[in-house]
């Protein structure tokens, strides 16, 4: 069976080098609320799904989209939430899961593989802890 890579259409991507300069924008508040949830802490637990991981193993994750946070939101501790690498960060990010009334809930709108379906039910109907629900009441409407 032919192999589809060709070494030498990739020299011709690659001409230039494998890497480009791009210029970029930082999060300046973002090390602070990291700080602010794991300043000290070997492990968390997951806000959404609730077992415990390392701290390098969770997201400083924003309840409401940063995108559509006010200068004061931004600086909020009670906006962000520990949220694991292992699933809840992603499906939060593509709103697969939400938080209404203080419920992890699920967009069943969203097409999922029986998988991803799995672990949505299994993380869907938890109670938040209050710590989480801190801050603005419109932080987890979105």
């Amino acid at each position: 069976m032919k192999s589809r890579f060709d070494p030498q259409g990739s020299f011709k991507i690659c001409s230039n080098g494998t890497d480009s300069d791009i210029e970029s924008h930082r999060r300046k508040e973002q090390h602070i609320l990291r700080k602010w949830l794991f300043d000290g802490k070997d492990v968390e637990s997951c806000a959404i799904c609730k077992n415990e991981f390392s701290v390098s193993s969770l997201v400083t994750a924003h309840k409401k989209k940063r995108s559509k946070c006010s200068f004061n939101e931004r600086i909020d501790p009670n906006i962000v939430m520990p949220l694991c690498k292992f699933g809840c960060d992603h499906l939060y990010e593509i709103e697969a899961l939400k938080i209404k009334n203080n419920i992890v809930i699920s967009n069943s709108k969203l097409v999922q593989t029986v998988f991803e379906q799995s672990y949505i039910n299994s993380v869907s109907d938890r109670t938040i802890k209050s710590k989480w629900l801190e801050g603005e009441s419109g932080y987890f409407s979105q």
